[in-house]
């Protein structure tokens, strides 16, 4: 009977043993892969961008090859990118007609919104008159000429301009101010207003800070390796 018992310990701690040594086999598996996970993320999660010279050699080198773009092609970009960024203040004014949000988060989404236009004229390849502010760049370094850079700006600051007139034209004749309750036209209304009341310091001020945000944000996108880096940044 005393032997019986003890062949019976025996087993059940045998068992017990076993047990315990496939849980610790389980556990380190789990622990692997765990690891493997983390690895996997820490890696997508990775931001790979060019470094500060890099692009600057970059806005350098763009800044070269829009100097010397010709003029239709020039003109044509810049309508379009007119289009583009008046498609971006559009779909902001749209986002924003509905206040109930609240104004700090009606603000928020309405940046979100005109940067629709932004990504636009980034993944197109457009001409935008505060992005070609960047050639700046070239000219310092002596590879575009000043006559080349008034040249595109001239030329890129009207084709804006025309762009964003005939996307403002064609959008009226569409109606989509009715929106709403005509409450999206009167929202246009509200900020045409806003903006034309300003002084004339507080326009400048707003104007230089706004241009180099775009700055900024073009800066950014030269430093991205990916379309969707580029659209994030």
């Amino acid at each position: 009977m005393v032997n019986k018992r003890q062949k019976t310990s025996k087993l059940t701690a045998s068992v017990h043993i076993a047990e315990m040594l496939r849980l610790r086999q389980e556990a380190i598996e789990t622990a692997t892969r765990l690891e493997a996970v983390v690895d996997r993320i820490g890696k997508a999660a990775t931001i790979e961008a060019y470094p500060p010279p890099e692009v600057a050699h970059k806005a350098e080198a763009v800044g070269v090859t829009k100097g010397k773009l010709n003029t239709l092609s020039t003109v044509l970009l810049g309508i379009l990118t007119g289009v583009f960024i008046g498609l971006g203040a559009m779909f902001c004014t749209l986002v924003t007609t509905d206040a109930g949000l609240g104004f700090g988060l009606t603000k928020l989404l309405g940046g979100l919104a005109f940067c629709l236009g932004l990504i636009l004229v980034v993944v197109a390849g457009a001409e935008l008159f505060t992005g070609n502010c960047l050639m700046t760049m070239s000219w310092m370094s002596g590879r575009t000429s000043f006559a080349q850079l008034l040249r595109n700006w001239g030329l890129v600051y009207f084709a804006n301009l025309i762009g964003a007139l005939s996307l403002a034209g064609l959008m009226f004749y569409t109606y989509q101010w009715m929106l709403s309750g005509h409450g999206v036209g009167a929202n246009a209304l509200l900020i045409a207003n806003a903006k034309v009341d300003l002084s004339f310091g507080s326009a400048l001020a707003r104007g230089i800070l706004c241009n180099a945000l775009v700055c900024l944000a073009i800066w950014l996108c030269f430093s991205a390796r990916t379309v969707t880096g580029k659209i994030l940044s």
